[in-house]
C-alpha cells in the first residue's frame, strides 16, 4: 500500500512542491528535479506563491497519512491494476 498526502496536486495535477525538510546539495536537488520534470511533473519551489489554478488542490495545516484528504493506494501483485481509496 502507498499513501499520498497530497493526491490532487501530485497524482491529478502532476505537480511536486519542494519542501525544505533537510539540507541537500544543489547538485542533488537539480538531479531529482530534472528526473520528475522528465516524468511530466511541474516542480514548484515551496518558498514561492502557489499558482491560483493549484491552490484548490492543496490542503493547508497539519497533515498526516491517515487524515481525510489522503488517498490510500493498494497494490495487489496478482492483478494488473490497482485500487485507490480515499481516507475517511
Amino acid at each position: 500500500m502507498a499513501v499520498s498526502v497530497f493526491p490532487r496536486s501530485t497524482i491529478l495535477d502532476r505537480v511536486s512542491f519542494v519542501t525544505k525538510i533537510r539540507a541537500e546539495t544543489e547538485e542533488r536537488s537539480k538531479r531529482w528535479t530534472k528526473k520528475y520534470e522528465n516524468r511530466g511533473f511541474s516542480v514548484i519551489d515551496g518558498e514561492y506563491d502557489v499558482p491560483p489554478r493549484l491552490e484548490k488542490s492543496l490542503v493547508h495545516g497539519r497533515r498526516d497519512a491517515v487524515d481525510s484528504h489522503c488517498w490510500k493506494i493498494y497494490f495487489d501483485s496478482r492483478l494488473p491494476t490497482l485500487f485507490c481509496e480515499r481516507s475517511i
